[in-house]
């Protein structure tokens, strides 16, 4: 009979609820304005470029720290998203490991442990925010008060936007995104959580639709692995 855990390691799942929002459908291409955009405007090409988004691929750098240990974890891979409600995360610094969710599963295989953890998808994709967006009908606005987190000016290279859950969910206090003023891609966002942890995400090398395989969001575990299957 299959071993029991608790959970998927929380810091595997931190970025999935608010990346799988936000970053998932954000690229506009284009020149900068001469005057800043308002705050709507900026919701508005969030909202509608995500609602034309298929898929989305891209490089990151996550940074987590863990407050209670006083301790920084540095990694780095891919992100992969497809509507509705897939994604492939693939680590590769320091170590491999693959999280890959579709509509109905999840794994998380560590390749040096031999061993992948099974859980049921709607446990990892529960928020409604989360999958409001991942289906394309979602509106920002719906589920965080924005701000500007400093007043752009004219010359702003980049937009930085604060959004704090209406509802609390995922246990996240707040989350702050980066927009590039060029292109309007999010290069990068970082949040707390309810025990004061803090995780940042920096984003490169973004691509949008660019038709991701069906194949790319299943997972069978290679021989020899062992499978603990999470309530």
């Amino acid at each position: 009979m299959p071993r029991i855990l608790p959970h998927i390691p929380e810091r595997c799942l931190r970025a999935v609820f608010f990346f799988a929002a936000i970053a998932a459908g954000l690229a506009i291409s284009g020149s900068a304005e001469a005057a800043p955009p308002s705050l709507r405007e900026i919701i508005s090409r969030v909202e509608a470029t995500y609602n034309r988004a298929d898929d989305f691929r891209a490089d990151f750098v996550q940074e987590s720290k863990i407050a209670s240990m006083g301790k920084t974890i540095h990694e780095e891979g891919t992100v992969s998203i497809k509507k509705p409600a897939r994604m492939l995360w693939e680590y590769r610094k320091p170590s491999a490991k693959k999280l890959v969710i579709n509509d109905e599963t999840a794994w998380l295989y560590v390749p040096e442990e031999h061993m992948v953890y099974v859980q049921d998808a709607p446990q990892i994709l529960k928020s409604k925010m989360s999958i409001r967006f991942l289906a394309g009908m979602g509106k920002l606005e719906d589920a965080f008060a924005v701000a500007f987190t400093e007043e752009p000016s004219s010359g702003s290279e980049t937009y930085r936007l604060t959004l704090t859950p209406k509802v609390y969910e995922g246990g996240i206090k707040t989350l702050t995104a980066t927009v590039d003023a060029r292109t309007s891609h999010i290069t990068a966002f970082d949040f707390t959580d309810m025990y004061d942890n803090t995780t940042k995400v920096s984003l490169s090398n973004i691509r949008i639709n660019t038709g991701l395989p069906e194949n790319l969001f299943q997972f069978t575990p290679p021989p020899g692995t062992d499978i603990y299957h999470v309530q």
